[in-house]
């Protein structure tokens, strides 16, 4: 017999007795059988979130109708918050009554939001709390770090609260991602920590730039990285390249280019 969990609601396969969402649970027999065998389901965490809100009840009720029927019922189209024309992945349930109407309706839109992650993927508990509160508050409570893009990956929302969500994030600091935004950029680098090249401190230089920037002082960074990069011979810019606002350059280029700026200021 498996020993007890010190602490049982902090474990993988906790679900709490007591029931906040209003809605009953659908009947999952074939999710179910996926609690079964020595490893922790992902199951029963979408059961734990289903005590807690009606989306993810929803949300099981349609899963547990694609198993049965071997089919998936999503839909994409087009989400988006203020300014932006990425980030956000469309969903929209395809499973509709004989009425027209959605089979599963809390979870009719089910969105996932892509957030940039902190610089080297270090985070803070106090980060973790905030965003885990905020995405309580707005969306299904269902989190993946991260996406094949670096993502933090925020999945299931409805299409009004995507604005809430990422207005409420992006007032203590965070930015939407996609991919575009986060693929390799120097916000994200983890620099000494996997790369042999790596010759400055790229955990803190890009953050500390930013913070420490004002207005028009990203604007002097076009022509410091074309004079710095024509200082670098052609083979030494294609190795270990990483991307910034205005190109792509060795990290070499970065670290002057920044201390140019910086001297600047």
């Amino acid at each position: 017999m498996a020993d007890t969990p010190k602490n049982p609601e902090k474990h993988c396969t906790y679900v709490p007795s007591d029931k906040k969402s209003t809605k009953a649970f659908h009947s999952t027999p074939m999710l179910d059988q996926l609690e079964d065998g020595p490893w922790p389901s992902f199951v029963t965490g979408l059961k734990r979130l289903a005590h807690d809100n009606n989306m993810m009840v929803d949300l099981m009720g349609q899963l547990e109708y694609s198993y049965n029927t071997r089919l998936g019922y999503w839909k994409g189209g087009t989400v988006s918050v203020f300014g932006y024309g990425g980030g956000i992945i469309p969903r929209f349930t395809e499973l509709m009554g004989a009425d027209g109407k959605a089979m599963f309706p809390d979870s009719k839109e089910f969105h996932t939001l892509r957030v940039q992650p902190p610089a080297g993927n270090h985070y803070t508990t106090d980060m973790l709390r905030k965003l885990s509160n905020s995405w309580n508050k707005y969306g299904s409570g269902l989190i993946a770090f991260h996406g094949q893009t670096g993502n933090i990956m925020f999945i299931g929302t409805t299409t009004e609260n995507t604005q809430h969500f990422f207005d409420e994030v992006n007032e203590y600091g965070w930015d939407l991602g996609g991919a575009g935004p986060c693929v390799r950029t120097a916000m994200s680098c983890v620099g000494a920590a996997r790369c042999e090249q790596s010759n400055c401190n790229e955990m803190t230089t890009p953050r500390s730039a930013r913070k420490s920037s004002r207005p028009g002082c990203l604007s002097r960074l076009s022509p410091l990285v074309d004079t710095v990069t024509r200082r670098i011979s052609l083979r030494e810019r294609h190795s270990c390249t990483i991307s910034l606002w205005a190109g792509t350059f060795s990290r070499k280029a970065l670290r002057m280019a920044w201390s140019s700026i910086l001297a600047v200021r």
